[in-house]
């Protein structure tokens, strides 16, 4: 992702890399200017210019000079998988299960409908009615709409695939999802 002054930064396994003026930095675990984390998997820069992650130690959100840390769920045990910003500034994680939080406050929401045992959540996209999509690790997409969880694979969608590793809207209001096999 691109911060507001055109610096690019890349999650990595081994810290998160800044990229300014040809000279790289690198915030991981045993840096003095990162807090106790190094490996991560999703990056995006929010809606006020604010750099956020997931990686081991939760969601982190650094403003500029420091890294803020927050918990997701009730333990630090379990890597978050996916982070989505919406157009609200709501920063949405899963680590098994699906997480929002809106800067203040993390919220929980009850997936106990969705097979989540060996269906890991790969990617998380919000749409302009607020409906929740959930691209799975094989068993495509969920989709909540008003509290009601819909499941569309590959018998039931023409998927090309059962694994979604990412899900967007183009311009043209027309629905992408990217799988293993296109």
């Amino acid at each position: 992702t691109f911060d507001n002054s055109g610096n690019l930064w890349v999650a990595t396994n081994y810290g998160i890399l800044k990229q300014e003026n040809g000279n790289f930095t690198i915030f991981k675990r045993d840096s003095t200017r990162a807090q106790s984390f190094s490996a991560f998997n999703f990056i995006e820069k929010d809606l006020t210019g604010k750099i956020c992650a997931t990686g081991q130690d939760g969601l982190l959100i650094y403003d500029g000079s420091t890294w803020k840390t927050v918990r997701i769920g009730n333990t630090w045990d379990v890597f978050p998988k996916a982070l989505y910003i919406d157009k609200k500034n709501t920063k949405w994680v899963t680590n098994g299960s699906l997480f929002s939080y809106d800067d203040k406050t993390m919220t929980e929401f009850d997936v106990s409908k969705i097979d989540l045992t060996i269906n890991k959540i790969n990617t998380i996209f919000i749409d302009d009615n607020e409906a929740i999509w959930l691209g799975k690790e094989r068993n495509g997409v969920v989709i909540s709409s008003q509290s009601v969880w819909y499941t569309y694979n590959l018998g039931t969608a023409k998927l090309t695939d059962n694994l979604i590793t990412d899900i967007k809207f183009a311009d043209d209001n027309n629905l992408w999802m990217a799988t293993d096999y296109g």
